[in-house]
């Protein structure tokens, strides 16, 4: 971007600003912008190679670890490389518990869920006729197999990626999706740039302060959304500057708090015509992230979340990171890298699924923003989360029986962090939440939020189709309201 071009778009004074590019961002900029609102997004710039990964790192204060986490990072987020799949909430969050609820009825939110189908390009995947004996001792077992809803144009060579940026044109990522079809508005526009602070007045958000190419910025416009996510939301919002006698809402409570994050293990899973197919069809297979099941969504009183195929395995190079990271003394042991990668193959050789449970929100539980832009975390398991982590691991040992081959027991490892929430839940009272039900800031007139970090439940869905019909319920019953 020309030094012109920098200079034109924060000289202007906009109608939305924007900060973030992920699916919510991206979402609300294209229906402000598509209502004739003139939109700015305000993006960290994508970094160069084969990811846009993280590289703040994160430190776990409970088990004194500290890691870079395996999360998107510059424009569209974590989407450029997300397993695109599409889940709509139950009936059962929509039931008030002690520990919250989503606000309304699903029969509100379904038409919200329709739109954000649409503008994502959600399409039913067809799994291949391989998969049917595993689906018949599935059903056996009282398990419903339904096909997944991705958001991918599902070409006959589409290998649906996750983990790496697709060469083939087939997802549709925020970048991809909602994103270009902002811009193609002429309404919308893009600026890179890191967003250093928020500038408040009476709870009225004056301005954005931004790190650009050029040096630091400052952005003005009538309403305000933050987008950054779970992990750094929070921080923003905390360390708001306050340009009045007291500060509006930087010192919420509940900022930072009730932090959610889904408990998820891998199963390796075969049956018996497996051996007979080809090496190459058997790694289409191990690839085909094409089915999924909500039969455990909520069983014998507990809710527990679903089971779907996980797809191909992240690249290698990043798995070793990721592990040796993890665990620093394989990379002193000769040979460790080989033989680590030969280990994951022989567990790879075989379809994976993964079963996603639903995490409760607990006000111990947190995220809190460092100054040098990395995010320390607390979170610890409670009693409730051990027992439904223990519960479905015996179940699904149970339900897979003959096909249960091996299990990568994840649910416990405070790093993954890809489905994060609640960081800056929806509620009614201030001690407890901080944004409203349709997403609107705590004693603020012109701030919203409008990724993940409002989720009052973390529900045992993947959370991108939510992200995006929150993002244009927030814009419908609120936002273009206000303007």
């Amino acid at each position: 971007m020309s030094d012109s071009s920098i200079k034109t778009l924060i000289s202007e004074f906009w109608d939305v600003v924007v900060i973030g590019s992920g699916i919510g961002g991206s979402t609300v900029a294209y229906s402000a912008a598509q209502n004739g609102k003139r939109v700015l997004v305000i993006s960290k710039p994508t970094s160069s190679g084969q990811l846009p990964l993280w590289k703040d790192r994160v430190y776990d204060v409970l088990n004194g670890k500290n890691e870079v986490p395996f999360l998107g990072d510059g424009i569209g987020g974590s989407s450029r490389f997300y397993g695109m799949v599409m889940e709509r909430l139950e009936e059962s969050d929509f039931i008030q518990t002690e520990l919250g609820s989503w606000p309304g009825l699903l029969s509100e939110w379904t038409p919200y869920f329709e739109r954000a189908e649409a503008l994502l390009g959600a399409n039913k995947a067809s799994p291949r006729p391989e998969w049917t004996p595993f689906f018949k001792k599935m059903q056996k077992q009282g398990i419903q197999i339904d096909p997944l809803n991705l958001s991918c144009r599902l070409k006959d060579n589409c290998r649906f990626c996750q983990s790496t940026l697709c060469d083939n044109d087939c997802k549709i990522d925020a970048f991809s999706g909602p994103l270009q079809k902002a811009l193609k508005t002429q309404n919308a526009f893009l600026l890179e740039g890191k967003a250093i602070k928020l500038k408040e007045n009476s709870g009225h958000v004056v301005a954005v302060e931004i790190h650009t190419s050029e040096g630091l910025a400052t952005v003005r416009g009538q309403q305000f959304v933050l987008a950054t996510g779970a992990l750094r939301t929070p921080g923003i919002l905390s360390g708001t500057e306050c340009l009045g006698a007291t500060a509006a809402f930087s010192r919420l409570p509940a900022i930072g708090c009730y932090f959610m994050r889904h408990f998820i293990d891998l199963y390796v899973v075969k049956w018996p015509e497996l051996k007979k197919h080809s090496p190459e069809l058997k790694k289409a297979i191990h690839a085909d992230k094409v089915w999924g099941s909500k039969s455990l969504y909520f069983e014998n009183g507990i809710k527990l979340g679903s089971m779907q195929a996980f797809g191909s395995f992240p690249e290698f190079n990043y798995v070793w990171e990721d592990f040796s990271g993890s665990n620093p003394w394989v990379k002193y042991i000769p040979g460790g890298k080989i033989g680590f990668k030969l280990a994951l193959d022989h567990f790879c050789k075989h379809p994976l699924l993964a079963t996603i449970v639903e995490d409760a929100p607990s006000q111990l539980n947190r995220v809190m923003g460092r100054s040098d832009g990395g995010v320390d975390i607390y979170y610890a398991l409670d009693t409730q989360s051990r027992v439904k982590i223990s519960y479905i691991r015996s179940r699904m040992k149970h339900i897979l029986g003959q096909c249960y081959s091996n299990i990568l027991k994840e649910a416990e490892n405070n790093f993954r962090l890809a489905h994060a929430c609640g960081t800056c839940r929806m509620g009614l009272q201030t001690q407890a939440s901080v944004v409203d039900y349709y997403g609107k800031v705590h004693h603020s007139d012109n701030l919203w939020i409008a990724d993940s970090s409002v989720f009052p439940t973390s529900t045992g869905k993947n959370p991108a189709l939510t992200i995006a019909a929150h993002a244009l319920r927030l814009a419908d019953k609120g936002l273009l309201k206000i303007i």
